[in-house]
C-alpha cells in the first residue's frame, strides 16, 4: 500500500543508521560492486535545515547548555523530534558541550564579573546544567579567590564615598549602598555586611588622614573684589 507522501516520515534509529553504514563500508571493502541505497536521507535534511540553522545561529552567539538550547528552540516552534535530532548532532560534533559550558561560564563570571560561586551555581542551575557538572566546574575556585573578589567589590564602592558621615543615619546609607554591591554579585548577608562594614571603616579613616583642601594662598581674596 503506497505511503502519503504528505505523511510524517519515520526517522531512522540512531542504531539503524550505524547499521545501514557497516554493511555499505563492507560491500565496498569486498568489491562487491555499486553501493546501493542512501546513506543520507535528503529529505530528512531538507526538513530539518530551518532547524539546523536556529541552533548554529543561537550557538554562534554565545555558547549555551543543551537545556538553554532546547527551550530556545521549542520558544521558536520546533518540533519536540526536530529538536531531539538537531540537539543530538551538536552533542555529537562538540557544539553542544555542558562541561565546557560550565567551565567557561564560571571562569569568566568569576573573574570579570566579580560573582560569587554561589551565585554562578544558581545561574548554572538555572541553565539545566547537571548538579555534578557544577560541582566540577566550581572546583576550580577556592574560597580565598571569593573572599578576594569581595573585598575588591566593597573597596571600590566604599572609595566612592567622598565625605564622611555626619550621624549614623548617614552611616547606615552608606553601609547599604556598599552591601548591596556586594549582595548583587551573590554574597550572603553576612559576608556582605562584615566586608562593607570593614571597607566602610577603612574609607572613613582614610578621610580623615587627608587634609582638607586649602584655599590657593595666591588666588585674590573674594571680598576685596567686591
Amino acid at each position: 500500500m503506497p505511503t502519503d507522501p504528505a505523511s510524517p516520515r519515520a526517522k531512522p534509529s540512531r542504531a539503524a543508521k550505524v547499521e545501514q553504514l557497516r554493511k555499505h563500508l563492507a560491500q565496498w571493502e569486498a568489491g562487491g560492486g555499486p553501493i546501493t541505497g542512501q546513506l543520507v536521507d535528503k529529505q530528512r535534511e531538507r526538513e530539518l535545515a530551518p532547524a539546523i540553522a536556529k541552533a548554529q545561529r543561537l550557538i554562534n552567539h554565545r555558547a549555551r547548555s543543551e537545556h538553554e538550547l532546547r527551550e530556545r528552540m521549542a520558544a521558536d516552534g520546533f518540533e519536540a523530534a526536530e529538536i531531539e535530532e538537531v540537539v543530538q548532532r551538536c552533542l555529537d560534533n562538540g557544539m553542544l558541550n555542558d562541561e565546557d559550558f560550565a567551565e567557561q561560564w564560571v571562569h569568566q563570571r568569576h573573574k570579570h564579573l566579580g560573582k560569587s560561586s554561589h551565585l554562578l551555581r544558581r545561574e548554572l542551575q538555572d541553565k539545566g546544567v547537571d548538579a555534578s557538572i557544577i560541582d566540577r566546574a566550581l572546583a576550580q575556585l577556592d574560597a580565598q579567590q571569593d573572599r578576594d573578589i569581595l573585598r575588591a567589590l566593597v573597596e571600590k564602592k566604599a572609595g566612592q564615598l567622598r565625605t564622611i558621615p555626619h550621624n549614623r543615619a548617614a552611616y547606615q546609607a552608606a553601609l547599604r549602598r556598599i552591601v548591596g554591591v556586594a549582595a548583587r554579585r551573590g554574597f550572603s548577608s553576612a559576608e556582605s555586611i562584615a566586608a562593607g562594614k570593614a571597607a566602610l571603616e577603612g574609607r572613613i579613616a582614610e578621610l580623615r588622614s587627608t587634609p582638607p583642601c586649602s584655599e590657593d594662598p595666591g588666588a585674590p581674596d573674594r571680598a576685596n573684589r567686591r
